[in-house]
């Protein structure tokens, strides 16, 4: 699961990469790195667990991109397929009443929303600033995988909330 998505954000930064849009080609990067992280958790676990995981090549990605919004609706759909395998994978460790696992699988999926939240915020905000007129380059500048892009939409996350406190500094970010 975390092998396939990093691989798969690989693949879409060369694509960025190819496109010169190389502020989302190393966001991209940071993340397939993240996922790479996430993965060697899972695998240590299962060894402490008694298992012994065994990661099998996987097919194409489906990497051809026609904009921004299209790469990041990629990423969006990667997260929701990984949170269903996540949810199934805790109903089934709830069956078999294994709580270490339930407990371990419940907090990747914390932290899987986490992310997700960040996906579909980032593909909001491209879709505004497309709406907008704001250029492919501009709205690639903002990604450039510093984690400064977190800093930026956490505003617009809190207005999307209810926050209303939040409005001012989210207008300022429509050019993202």
């Amino acid at each position: 699961m975390e092998f396939y998505t990093s691989n798969l954000y690989l693949h879409l930064s060369e694509w960025c990469t190819q496109q010169r849009l190389n502020g989302t080609a190393t966001f991209l990067r940071n993340r397939a790195q993240a996922s790479i992280t996430q993965m060697m958790r899972v695998f240590d676990f299962m060894k402490k667990s008694g298992a012994w995981p065994v990661v099998k090549a996987e097919g194409t990605y489906g990497t051809e991109c026609s904009s921004l919004e299209d790469l990041f609706s990629k990423t969006v759909e990667d997260y929701q397929q990984r949170s269903t395998i996540l949810s199934s994978l805790a109903e089934e460790a709830k069956a078999q009443s294994d709580e270490s696992t339930l407990r371990f699988l419940t907090l990747l999926a914390e932290e899987q929303d986490q992310d997700g939240m960040l996906l579909e915020t980032i593909l909001e905000e491209i879709r505004h600033a497309k709406n907008a007129g704001t250029s492919v380059q501009q709205t690639d500048s903002h990604l450039d995988g510093s984690g400064q892009s977190t800093a930026r939409i956490t505003p617009c996350r809190r207005m999307l909330a209810g926050d209303k406190s939040s409005e001012l500094a989210c207008s300022g970010q429509r050019s993202l």
